[in-house]
């Protein structure tokens, strides 16, 4: 919004490059005509003939000086007048560039809800199809880990990790009976005994194994969760359920049993993710993590 005194000023200078070249002219008429009448009035002869040979009889010096003193005060009124309509033309100029700033500054703000307006819609969409893509994987992953849950019961058949295991998800009994095992059994061999049904399930079906398919499933879930959401907020909400721990349980057994897991797990998770990955956790932790 302009300021008063601002407006005040505008206005001012308006009306002085309104009226200055009407006054400019008018003064200037007004200087001949009146030099015209005091010649008619000072002088004998009053015939504008006799005037022009006077002045043309003269040397050239006085020619000069009379011109100088005839002109010098419109010249220099004139310029007073010109340095006026230039100081107006100039604000004219400042006031339109300002204009045009505040018009790139509406548009950059429009520029920028727009972008955002953008981007919420794209994370939007990321997001929705990220949910659609997850009920799948999710879905082999359950069916994974329900089959893990099944072999390894029938090794540990204990009545109370049966019915603990009533009403819980596929990836909650998983984790509950491998917990179960490492908790109840501290010798070697009848842990490497009781986990042998995976390692011969790995052995027997390379990638379509139970452990493969689980923790291979989980891998593409946290790279299209980071799709959707490059601020990592759903990968690390997927560390800290049931999924992320029965992953980090059954890469954990793989490693502890010497049973290779047949991807390479960079390749599946993206260089940048599975880099800020390493560079949120060290890496000690890193395989038991994800």
């Amino acid at each position: 919004m302009e300021q008063p005194e601002a407006s005040y000023k505008h206005r001012f200078k308006n009306w002085i490059a309104t009226w200055a070249t009407t006054f400019g002219l008018s003064v200037t008429v007004l200087w001949f005509v009146s030099y015209i009448l005091l010649y008619y009035i000072y002088t004998a002869d009053n015939n504008i003939d006799g005037f022009i040979k006077e002045f043309y009889s003269k040397p050239l010096n006085e020619q000069g000086d009379f011109l100088a003193g005839f002109f010098a005060p419109l010249a220099f009124l004139w310029l007073i007048i010109g340095y006026f309509m230039q100081s107006y033309e100039i604000s004219l100029q400042r006031q339109e560039i300002k204009a045009q700033s505040e018009e790139m500054k509406h548009q950059r703000k429009e520029m920028e809800t727009q972008a955002q307006a953008m981007e919420a819609n794209a994370r939007s969409a990321a997001l929705n199809v990220f949910l659609i893509q997850s009920k799948d994987i999710f879905k082999e992953m359950e069916v994974a880990a329900q089959a893990i849950y099944n072999m390894l019961v029938e090794r540990v058949p204990h009545q109370s990790i049966i019915e603990r295991s009533e009403g819980l998800s596929p990836l909650a009994k998983a984790n509950l009976i491998i917990n179960f095992i490492y908790q109840s059994y501290d010798d070697g061999k009848s842990l490497e005994k009781i986990f042998a049904v995976l390692r011969d399930d790995i052995a027997a079906n390379n990638k379509s194994n139970y452990v493969t398919v689980y923790c291979y499933n989980y891998y593409t879930l946290l790279k299209s969760a980071y799709k959707a959401d490059e601020k990592g907020e759903l990968v690390f909400y997927y560390h800290k359920s049931s999924a992320g721990r029965l992953n980090a349980t059954l890469i954990n057994m793989c490693n502890n049993n010497k049973l290779t897991f047949p991807y390479q797990i960079e390749q599946i998770l993206g260089d940048e993710l599975y880099k800020a990955l390493q560079t949120e956790h060290d890496d000690a932790n890193f395989v038991e993590y994800i």
